[in-house]
């Protein structure tokens, strides 16, 4: 993981998750198909309890061909 990464992985754990989603949104838009930043955004959007913002995020891992649990389960509980 790269030291952006962390930055923001940080933010979500000490209750920043605004300001991680600001991030992650941008860097999304960058790379719209990177699995770990819509992971990561549908995480935070969860923690800010946005979640129309979950969801989206969710749901792009699953357009995007993501099949695993975490991700539908994440998409269902959004």
């Amino acid at each position: 993981m790269n030291n952006r990464m962390e930055h923001v992985m940080c933010w979500i754990r000490t209750g920043r998750s605004e300001q991680a989603m600001t991030t992650l949104e941008a860097w999304i838009k960058e790379t719209p198909q990177d699995a770990q930043l819509l992971r990561m955004a549908a995480s935070a959007a969860e923690a800010t309890g946005d979640w129309g913002r979950a969801q989206k995020h969710w749901g792009a891992l699953l357009e995007h061909g993501a099949s695993d649990d975490m991700t539908s389960i994440g998409y269902a509980n959004a």
